[in-house]
C-alpha cells in the first residue's frame, strides 16, 4: 500500500474480509470509488488514479453526479 507519508482517501472501497478493521488499510483494495466535486475532481481523475494503479487496485470506478439522469 502506500508510503507513510501516503494518505488516499477513497468515497468508498472493498477489502477482502481479513483486512477489514484497522484504521489504515495495508493491502490493495479489491475496488475503490470516487464521486467527484468540484473540489476533488482534478485530483481523483489525475494523481489519485494514477496511485491506485500503482498500488494495484483490481477496479476504480468514477461516479459523476453531473452526468447521472434523472430517471
Amino acid at each position: 500500500m502506500p508510503e507513510p507519508t501516503t494518505a488516499l482517501q477513497p468515497d468508498l472501497l472493498v477489502l477482502p474480509r481479513q483486512h477489514v478493521g484497522g484504521a489504515n488499510v495495508t493491502v490493495a483494495p479489491l475496488l475503490v470509488v470516487e464521486i467527484l466535486s468540484p473540489s476533488t475532481r482534478a485530483a481523483d481523475l489525475g494523481a489519485k488514479r494514477v496511485k491506485y494503479e500503482e498500488l494495484g487496485v483490481a477496479v476504480y470506478w468514477i461516479v459523476d453526479p453531473d452526468e447521472l439522469q434523472d430517471t
